[in-house]
């Protein structure tokens, strides 16, 4: 049996529930319509440029052609309100014994890499991810990857694991970059950043406490 496809996000929510939306879905169902010159399609399309490359402001949002002040205030009020109730209601129930069996798990790892644990809201694991830092690299970018394949498995909560030879001296310009780009973009997003972690053989120190 092919994939049934749905025509407005509301049809697919009725039919499959509100976690199966795509990012771009779930602004569409904010906004609702859209102008006389732009669909409601291509308005969430280009909120979620925005969104995903951490410019989420009024200001940005109404010089959209087609949005207006209305929608972007919804939108604002929208990833505001998300963000309290993720705050609210993730607890850090089986944070330390999360965190103590993904160090085990990466203990044999080698290189340096950036490992990305996604969870739902009851703190239970989807998936997980590895991301090889490339020297150069612009830090935003890295986070846009990591939470842009956190929305796509509908992850609510992120550990982020930062595999390194030695971690006595400190994160290094780029990480301290990647680090403060991960807890911004995780904000914008609704996704609650649990902890980052600096993982050097068995043993592991928090790092997000450095910025």
């Amino acid at each position: 049996m092919g994939q049934v496809l749905y025509e407005q996000p509301r049809e697919k929510l009725r039919a499959q529930g509100v976690r199966y939306l795509s990012l771009v879905e779930l602004i569409q169902l904010i906004i609702g319509s859209g102008s006389a010159r732009v669909s409601a399609a291509k308005l969430s399309k280009r909120v979620e440029s925005l969104l995903l490359a951490g410019n989420f402001q009024y200001s940005s949002l109404v010089g959209i052609v087609g949005l207006g002040d209305a929608k972007a205030c919804q939108l604002l009020g929208a990833v505001e309100l998300g963000r309290r109730m993720v705050m609210e209601n993730s607890g850090d129930r089986e944070s330390t014994e999360l965190v103590s069996k993904y160090v085990g798990e990466l203990a044999n790892i080698r290189g340096h890499q950036v490992v990305s644990y996604w969870l739902d809201g009851f703190m239970k694991e989807i998936d997980h991810k590895s991301y090889t830092l490339v020297k150069n690299e612009h830090y935003s970018l890295i986070a846009k990857r990591i939470f842009t394949d956190a929305l796509t498995v509908h992850a609510r909560n992120v550990y982020i694991f930062i595999v390194t030879k030695n971690s006595t001296k400190g994160p290094n310009p780029q990480e301290i970059g990647l680090m403060g780009s991960m807890y911004e973009t995780s904000r914008l997003l609704g996704i609650k950043l649990k902890g980052i972690y600096a993982v050097y053989g068995p043993s592991c120190q928090e790092w997000g406490s450095v910025l």
